[in-house]
């Protein structure tokens, strides 16, 4: 879970680097270049922590709430970027900020509301709730509210990602789009427009006839 926060704060502070398209065989140029380096060093420095104190569990969630403040830090300002273009334009760009907040308030809501109470819960009421856990049918007999608490942590993570991937097509100048894998889980990608999809046929259509002339010539 570290690797994954750490992950999300590179996302954060590259979300507006340049767009990597640009001259044949020109470099990309990122933001911050040497951040992955930093933050390679960062996993390894809290691998080492992890397993030099593995039994003492507030090691781990020491560096753990480390992480996630500063990748809460970083989104919250993101978030609120999003909320002030709603406000003060009209444009249709716009789309793409709301669809980036209805993928941070489900954040909030899988994280917050659902996954953190419940991992609290397993904290302090774990033995208590052990004997009910034994009792739960087949398949789920033995399934503790920690199991809960990282489905739903795992849920949150997907839906930052989709608010993050949102936020790289706003600045990119694409328009995003809301779909669903297996009409469930809610997935954003690039919206394709009539107009660039009859661009598209058109190109297309004028290099066929091209190579038919050369063919014939």
């Amino acid at each position: 879970m570290i690797y994954l926060v750490i992950g999300l704060v590179y996302c954060i502070l590259e979300v507006d680097s340049p767009s990597p398209r640009g001259e044949e065989g020109a470099k990309t140029k990122y933001k911050h270049p040497r951040l992955p380096y930093y933050l390679l060093f960062l996993c390894c420095m809290n691998t080492i922590i992890y397993f030099s104190f593995q039994q003492i569990y507030i090691i781990f969630l020491s560096t753990f709430g480390v992480m996630t403040l500063l990748s809460f830090s970083l989104h919250v300002r993101l978030g609120w970027k999003h909320y002030q273009k709603l406000r003060s334009s009209n444009t249709t760009m716009t789309n793409n900020s709301k669809i980036a907040l209805k993928f941070y308030y489900w954040h909030y809501i899988t994280f917050l509301v659902i996954a953190t109470p419940i991992w609290i819960l397993d904290q302090f009421r774990c033995n208590k709730l052990l004997p009910y856990y034994n009792l739960l049918p087949f398949p789920l007999k033995g399934c503790t509210l920690h199991v809960v608490w990282h489905a739903c942590a795992g849920l949150a993570a997907h839906t930052i990602i989709q608010f993050i991937i949102a936020s790289r097509l706003d600045f990119l100048g694409k328009e995003c789009q809301i779909k669903r894998i297996l009409g469930i889980l809610p997935v954003v990608t690039i919206k394709k427009t009539m107009n660039t999809a009859a661009t598209t046929t058109t190109a297309q259509d004028d290099s066929n006839k091209k190579e038919k002339n050369n063919n014939y010539v």
